[in-house]
């Protein structure tokens, strides 16, 4: 199921997984309103866009959410100009 949401970007931090460390996960903070989503990103987000983005400014992002995993992915965000 897509989704789309207006957040505050706050950051993100790359971990290794607890069950195999040797796969890495990144994981993005957001916040939207009162709530804070914590999501992970894809892989092109990590390299491409993130870095570029800076803390604490209002983007516009997607997100894929997986009713059966119950996962909500990061797919796309950019700042509001």
């Amino acid at each position: 199921m897509k989704l789309s949401s207006t957040c505050v970007f706050q950051g993100y931090e790359s971990r290794p997984g607890k069950k195999d460390p040797s796969k890495i996960y990144t994981e993005v903070a957001l916040l939207e309103g009162m709530d804070q989503i914590r999501c992970l990103a894809d892989a092109d987000l990590i390299d491409k866009v993130l870095p570029g983005i800076t803390q604490f400014s209002i983007c516009k992002c997607q997100f894929d959410l997986n009713v059966r995993y119950n996962t909500l992915t990061l797919t796309g965000i950019s700042p509001v100009k």
